[in-house]
This record gives structure tokens, sequence and C-alpha cells, in this order.
């Protein structure tokens, strides 16, 4: 066993020792809690890559350690883009009380490196080594919103360390954990799921799909909302809880039959609850049914018809099977000869003349 497994292991034992018959859950909490000091906490050491023989298989998997915020880099593919302010504030001040009741979910920075070796991964690999505490030794998959409460307390934060087989594993443990505790917004989805197909870790809306156990159907509707105009995306923003992503995605199918404006107005009426997603529909509606459809131009095409040098007329054809005769010859005998060919041809029966005034 090396150092490190022997230390965590004596960190566990110290804190099942803490343990009495009949302690609740928010007593246990307490009596760690006591055992962590105030203030800062010793840093902990960046951890090299070990050889596979030595780290052992699943060391560092179910694990709880305490570290430094500093030596923590925040997940580029969090399922989370948005943060309510007051949460974080309510979040604080209950840990203040309480401790840091339920560990943040981690890995090694080192047992992710072999993942990012590839050409496809090495979007990924530039936005970790670009983020702020890069080269720390954890990467943080879920619990942005206790980091982000500790962080104000100055106080280090409780890791599970598990082990991520795959950089999709990345994104899907942290829409889990998400999940469990309060759902992503459909634009926090929206703009997760777009970064993973950028990033190539998901290459089709069916690895997002696995992912997120949600119907491609889903997927794709919510993918929809990225053609939102900005300033609609921002009220959605704001009003994280306050729309649903049929009510957005019936609005994107909107875009081409109303203008800015109104599409402004109903995001605002949707955040409100001035509009239900029926009333919506029933708009959508009303606007195609208004829009005629647009006739489809016909293209005629022209022949010039000569005789002794000279233009006499033009035959016009179109594409409906439509052909137009247009040709004048001064001559009566070329004329007649002319008319008696077509009516033969085509079997028309001479029309009753009328006498010229």
């Amino acid at each position: 066993m090396t150092s490190r497994a022997q230390d965590l292991a004596s960190r566990r034992a110290n804190f099942m020792s803490l343990e009495t018959p009949g302690d609740d859950r928010f007593a246990r909490a307490a009596k760690i809690q006591e055992q962590v000091p105030s203030g800062t906490a010793p840093r902990v050491p960046p951890i090299q890559p070990r050889p596979a023989t030595e780290a052992g298989q699943g060391e560092s998997e179910n694990l709880t350690v305490t570290a430094n915020l500093a030596d923590v880099i925040e997940n580029p593919l969090n399922a989370r883009h948005s943060y309510k302010e007051k949460r974080i504030t309510d979040l604080a001040a209950s840990i203040a009380q309480r401790g840091q009741l339920t560990p943040a979910i981690a890995c090694l920075t080192s047992e992710l490196m072999p993942l990012l070796q590839g050409e496809e991964a090495q979007g990924l690999r530039k936005a970790i080594e670009a983020a702020p505490n890069a080269g720390a030794p954890y990467l943080l998959i879920g619990g942005h919103y206790r980091k982000k409460a500790l962080s104000r307390l100055h106080k280090p934060i409780e890791l599970k360390v598990v082990t991520v087989g795959s950089l999709l594993d990345l994104y899907a443990l942290s829409y889990a954990e998400n999940d469990e505790r309060e759902d992503t917004t459909p634009l926090d989805d929206a703009l997760s799921w777009q970064n993973l197909l950028e990033l190539g870790i998901a290459k089709t809306q069916e690895d997002i799909s696995r992912a997120t156990n949600k119907t491609r159907s889903t997927i794709v509707k919510t993918l929809a909302l990225l053609k939102l105009p900005p300033e609609v995306q921002d009220i959605f923003k704001e009003a994280q809880e306050r729309y649903s992503y049929l009510a957005a995605y019936t609005l994107t199918q909107l875009v081409q039959h109303v203008t800015h404006d109104k599409l402004i107005g109903f995001a605002q009426q949707i955040v409100t609850s001035a509009i239900t997603t029926r009333e919506l529909e029933a708009v959508l509606a009303a606007a195609t049914a208004e829009t005629p459809a647009r006739k489809v131009k016909e293209i005629s095409r022209q022949h010039k018809l000569h005789s002794d040098g000279q233009e006499i007329g033009v035959i016009k054809e179109w594409d409906n099977g439509r052909v137009l005769l247009d040709i004048r010859l001064p001559d009566g005998m070329t004329r007649e000869a002319l008319v008696a060919e077509m009516r033969k041809r085509f079997g028309g029966e001479a029309e009753a003349q009328l006498p010229l005034r």
C-alpha cells in the first residue's frame, strides 16, 4: 500500500472512530467538522502520476479527502452554466453552521490525463490547461455550488474521489449529480450538449441521449434553443426555473413568423406565466396558417423562329406543359398552309370568323 493510500485509510478510520451509536448524519458531520482546522487547510501536495501496478485497482474510487480550493480545477464539462446568487448565499450560511454535509465529486487529474491524449480530446485538454488552478491535483466533477459557497467562507472542500472511464463520464456524472439536487435549465442543457458535440466528446446526439437518459427528440428540441436571439436567451437565463423547454422550443418555431420585438414579448410572457405553452402553440398555428404558400415561379423557355434570314416569331414553353406560338407571317398563302398543318396535326376545327371593324 502506498503512503497516500495509508494516509487515506488512516483518515477514514479516524472519521469512523468519531461515530457513536445513535448519531444522526448531522451529529456525525458536526464531529467531523470539529476535526477540520479553521482558516486555511494545509495545502495538498500535487499528486504525481503513478504506475498502474503501484496504484492498485480502484484505489481512487469512493475515497473522501479534504483539499484546498486552489487544488481543484472546475469541470469544463459541468452540466450547469448559470448559478443563483441566493442559493450560494444560503448554502454558505448552512455550511458555516453545520459544515459541508455532502462531499463534492472529483477525480484525479493524473488519472484523467491518459484520456486526453487522443486528437479528439485536444479541445477539452486545452480547456483544462487554460482553466484557473491548471495543474491542480483534482478536477471537480459535481458540486460547483458547494465550491462557490466554500470559497466565500475561505474553507477547504471535502471531495469524494471517483474513477472516470471516459471523457463523457465527466459530463454524465455532473449531469446526474445536478439532476438529483436541482434540475439544470433547458438552456444549461443546450449549451452543455452543444459543447460536447463541438469538442467531439459526444459524437452524435444519440451519445448525449445515452448519457442523460433523455429521448433523442428531447435532445433535438433542446439544442434548438440556441437558435433563439441572444436577447431571448438572456431572458431565460435570468428566469432559470420559470420556463419549460417545450415553451422555449415553440418559441424557436415562431422565429420566422413574428417580429423580433414580438418574440421578446412572448419570452417575457412565458417567464411571467402570462401565456401557457398551449396558448403559444395556438399562436404558432395561427401564424403558420396565415402565411400563404409561396407560389413557385414558372420558368419559360423561348425559341426564336426565323424565315429567309428574318425573325418572324417565337415559341414559348413552360414546365407545366403550356406551349405558346407567337408568329407573324405577312404572306397569306404561307399563313394558311401553316394553320392547315397545325389543324391537321392537332385535330382543330375552324371557328366562325368575326368580321373586322
